[in-house]
């Protein structure tokens, strides 16, 4: 066989082995390229579920703040009321004391008119001058009724002096109440200022929490946008790689069907030289017809040639 055509040939059968290798590496590729986008996919679903816990906790903290800001506002109105009621009970107070303060005037007045009968009549011997009632009455009507009223009015200041200090009593019991009431109030709206101090320190602590929240679900969405920009570029590698795959299997099945048709007529052509050659050598050679193993083997190329044309020897 002509030493070109072998070469032929063997380059021939060996390219779809260099092909191969080509499609094997490309497969490996394409391989480790859905192994990296699987991961990427993984890290996604883990990243999302982060987020999705982070909006959680979020949300819940969100409610809870609604929640402790209605409680702030609600203690609010309740310290409201009870500045209203310290600042009413206050003026009860004041005006308690007032009312004490008249009392207790008119009661020291009292008594120095008391005091003075008094005196008045411990001067006498505590015997009524009933000569200066007697001639000093018009008739004797008016005289009982001097007398009867020297009497009345002994009782009557008696009378008036027990009121003022049954009334004296009475104020000072209600100041007592009143500032009792006031120093309750105190303590109350100092307790409703205490609840809406700590109320309001857990706000702040849910504000942070919220805005810390906040801060991680961004850093996630972050990496979950960088994740997804990796996953589509993975995807859009291996497109091209399947793509590659695609186009290299079908070049190689044009060079095969290429080569299956040079194939017959190359060893029709191989096997029409040997034929020619050595028919030369037996026209050159005239004494091979004497030679019984030149005839068969020229015998057995020609019929070898005309039933098998297609057949390399």
């Amino acid at each position: 066989m002509n030493a070109s055509i072998m070469i032929g040939l063997g380059s021939i059968l060996a390219a779809p082995s260099v092909y191969a290798e080509s499609i094997s590496d490309l497969e490996k590729q394409k391989e480790s390229i859905q192994e990296k986008r699987s991961g990427v996919e993984s890290n996604i679903s883990e990243t999302e579920k982060k987020i999705d816990n982070l909006q959680d906790k979020q949300m819940t903290a969100e409610d809870q703040i609604a929640a402790i800001e209605a409680k702030i506002a609600e203690s609010a109105k309740k310290i409201d009321a009870k500045n209203a009621e310290i600042t009413q009970t206050k003026k009860e107070i004041e005006a308690l004391k007032e009312e004490i303060k008249v009392l207790k005037e008119r009661i020291a007045k009292r008594n120095e008119v008391l005091k003075e009968r008094a005196l008045s009549f411990q001067e006498t011997g505590g015997d009524v001058n009933y000569l200066e009632v007697l001639f000093g009455s018009s008739s004797f009507g008016d005289l009982v009724d001097r007398v009867g009223a020297v009497a009345t009015i002994a009782e009557a200041d008696r009378d008036i002096l027990k009121q003022h200090e049954l009334d004296k009593k009475d104020l000072e019991e209600k100041q007592k109440a009143v500032e009792t009431k006031l120093a309750s109030l105190e303590v109350a709206k100092a307790e409703l200022l205490e609840i809406q101090k700590q109320q309001k320190q857990q706000k702040q602590e849910k504000d942070a929490l919220v805005k810390k929240l906040k801060q991680q679900t961004e850093k996630h969405e972050h990496e979950k946008m960088g994740l997804e920009e990796e996953k589509a570029n993975l995807a859009a590698q291996e497109k091209a790689i399947k793509s590659a795959i695609s186009l290299e299997h079908q070049r190689l099945a044009e060079l095969e069907a290429a080569r299956k048709k040079r194939q017959p007529k190359r060893k029709n052509v191989q096997s029409k030289k040997r034929h020619k050659r050595l028919h030369k050598q037996h026209h050159k050679h005239p004494n091979q017809k004497n030679n019984p193993l030149l005839q068969d083997i020229v015998q057995k190329a020609t019929v070898h040639h005309h039933l098998h044309p297609l057949r390399l020897m």
